[in-house]
């Protein structure tokens, strides 16, 4: 792999803003960074949705997550949603009636909202 490094400029202001955010989600700044790029190109925002729910136990989630070295309870979710999914796969048919249902909706695959992304 040809890994090559960029170094960038920040203001007090965001970098502060970044390390609050890094210490929120439990990694660095330039973890955090690296995130953001990483979802940010190989994501479409139609791919991407936020859930907030309760956690009655949030001490014995985070202190999990912490002890797992998962970083936090998002990543430790994320993780227990893979896992469980990759137990209890869909079948085919499954798959295909959630991409024909999702296909429908989606105003980019529809058609009602076209969108050519080129050189990116």
């Amino acid at each position: 792999m040809n890994d090559q490094k960029m170094q960038i400029t920040l203001s007090k202001e965001v970098m502060e803003a970044l390390r609050e955010a890094a210490d929120k989600k439990g990694v660095s700044p330039n973890i955090l960074v690296r995130q953001f790029l990483y979802e940010r190109f190989n994501r479409s925002d139609a791919e991407v949705k936020t859930y907030t729910f309760t956690l009655k136990d949030w001490r014995e989630f985070e202190g999990y997550a912490e002890e797992r070295k998962l970083g936090n309870v998002e990543n430790l979710a994320l993780y227990a949603m893979s896992c469980y999914m990759n137990k209890n796969a869909l079948t085919a048919a499954q798959k295909q009636r959630i991409e024909e249902r999702y296909r429908k909706t989606d105003p980019i695959e529809s058609g009602a909202f076209p969108l050519k992304a080129e050189g990116v």
